[in-house]
């Protein structure tokens, strides 16, 4: 998981980006997704910044689903575990976003964080906790859905399949 991460970092940088340039009006850093890679050819590095996180990020989601919180229903303490860890390490996420969006060109943040964990500790210093759990309201109900989804389908995917195979 780890490696398919790392592999997919620059997208997830894009993404970070993308969001912070739309919250500025009447301003564009990038045009594209052709536009970004393009702007960046020469610094590689730079779609790799914040990459480390992935690492702990993973053991965390591992210990997580070996927790055994429910042992009668795997996909219910797969869901659960999921949820907690992903709550756990949402922290490490805001940290990476911020690192994602700092830049020296126009329009990204100015760079001030050398690494996760010291992100992380600024942004606890300067913002309390709640700065490093801002825009959990917005994840955990898209969480929340996926597990749904998942338990429905578990629970209720014998009678879809069976009825649309009449």
């Amino acid at each position: 998981m780890t490696f398919i991460d790392i592999l997919s970092h620059p997208i997830q940088l894009m993404q970070s980006r993308f969001i912070l340039q739309n919250r500025t009006p009447n301003f564009r850093t990038y045009k594209s997704a052709f536009h970004f890679f393009r702007k960046h050819h020469r610094r590689l590095s730079v779609l790799f910044n914040g990459w480390r996180v992935h690492l702990p990020k993973n053991i965390l989601i591992g210990l997580g689903s070996k927790s055994g919180i429910i042992k009668d229903n795997p996909l219910l303490a797969f869901v659960t575990s999921q949820i907690i860890t992903e709550s756990l390490i949402y922290p490490l996420m805001t940290a990476q976003r911020r690192i994602h969006c700092q830049d020296q060109i126009a329009g990204m943040l100015p760079v001030r964080y050398s690494g996760i964990w010291h992100a992380m500790k600024l942004i606890r210093q300067e913002e309390g906790v709640r700065g490093l759990y801002r825009g959990y309201c917005a994840f955990l109900p898209a969480h929340l859905l996926t597990a749904f989804t998942l338990l429905s389908v578990n629970i209720f995917g014998d009678q879809i399949f069976s009825l649309t195979s009449e």
